[in-house]
């Protein structure tokens, strides 16, 4: 019996790492035993898949971005082995819904082509806007990713830095919520993490995601960014809704009055971001809400290129 994997090792993942290793080699310009290292194979396979011709047609444009990404996050030491093999067997699974894997599992096992219909197992991807804990982090990671590679973000930091959190849906504690230990901080007007997200960290932003969660359940992740007048602006033409906290929020119990009110604007009205304008030692802060990190982050990139 030949099962469906067989058909992704013999066909789909060679041409994925070679697709992989030409990136590395041409964007990175790492030496073969470098890549080797980084991959996982040897420097003579390193030499063989450089040589091989691959031009990507095999895969749709989504798989492609998920194979550079991959590459990317291996050159960089983003992602550990067990994490690139669950990125491989996503792609996988991704592959497993179109009807050409499912043609190429019948040229090579002609007796599945006498079948009414397709029984092969199906993706084991969670459904759209249901996550687990790996999903969450891969969710960040990607969503990191997005904010190194853009060259408008740094116009958002605060003095207080930058960080990005999600939750688990239907997140009640701290240790639901996953953020980047050490925030988000910027060298030569690139944002940077020197970490990788965990859970239980961003004590403060997850508070606040917590509360706007409690009346948004579909709003998983949130991020700080600076709040002037030139970014509120920016903010509504970027065609995002904002809600600014007029009032003075008192010193004494100030973090709990701000939760409060960021769970009642969100109780009463739709929006995007949450205004705190700050007091004495305390930075004027905007609170920017998305479906996931992703999500919130080209949000983010949006209020940037604004500015």
């Amino acid at each position: 019996m030949r099962v469906p994997c067989e058909v992704f090792v013999r066909k789909y993942l060679p041409e994925i790492r070679s697709l992989v290793i030409k990136r590395i080699s041409k964007k990175y310009k790492m030496k073969q035993i470098d890549i080797a290292r980084v991959v996982g194979v040897t420097q003579a396979a390193v030499s063989q898949y450089l040589s091989k011709e691959t031009d990507g047609t095999l895969f749709d444009e989504e798989t492609l971005k998920n194979i550079r990404t991959l590459a990317d996050f291996l050159a960089e030491q983003k992602i550990n082995a067990w994490e690139a093999l669950q990125r491989i067997c996503n792609i996988c699974c991704s592959l497993k819904q179109n009807k050409k894997f499912c043609k190429n599992h019948i040229d090579l096992y002609a007796e599945l082509g006498k079948m009414e219909y397709c029984t092969c197992p199906k993706s084991t991807l969670p459904k759209q806007g249901v996550f687990d804990k790996y999903s969450v982090l891969m969710k960040i990671t990607n969503a990191l990713n997005l904010l190194e590679n853009s060259l408008t973000i740094f116009k958002l930091v605060p003095e207080v830095r930058m960080n990005l959190v999600m939750a688990l849906p239907e997140a009640k504690t701290l240790e639901e919520v996953a953020g980047i230990p050490g925030r988000l901080t910027v060298v030569d007007n690139m944002v940077k993490y020197f970490a990788k997200p965990k859970f239980g960290v961003s004590k403060h932003l997850s508070k606040i995601l917590l509360a706007f969660m409690e009346c948004r359940k579909d709003m998983l992740a949130c991020m700080n960014i600076r709040n002037t007048k030139r970014v509120r602006d920016a903010v509504k033409r970027a065609g995002l809704t904002l809600a600014e906290i007029g009032e003075d929020l008192p010193l004494e119990g100030r973090e709990q009055a701000l939760i409060n009110k960021v769970k009642e604007i969100a109780g009463e009205r739709s929006v995007d971001a949450v205004a705190d304008p700050g007091a004495k030692y305390i930075e004027p802060i905007i609170y920017l809400f998305g479906f996931d990190a992703e999500d919130v982050v080209k949000k983010a990139i949006s209020v940037a290129n604004q500015l």
